[in-house]
């Protein structure tokens, strides 16, 4: 997750083969808006 906040443009979130979410690698593993990005980032992070 570090490599893409630092080289990454965009990031995105899949669940079930569909994006749940996209937006800024900077911003999203700090400040998850979604209930799966929330589940799911304090488990790789």
């Amino acid at each position: 997750m570090g490599f893409a906040q630092r080289m990454g443009e965009a990031v995105a979130f899949m669940g079930d083969g569909v994006v749940v979410k996209a937006g800024d690698p900077r911003e999203e593993p700090t400040k998850p808006r979604h209930d799966r990005t929330k589940a799911f980032l304090p488990k790789v992070l």
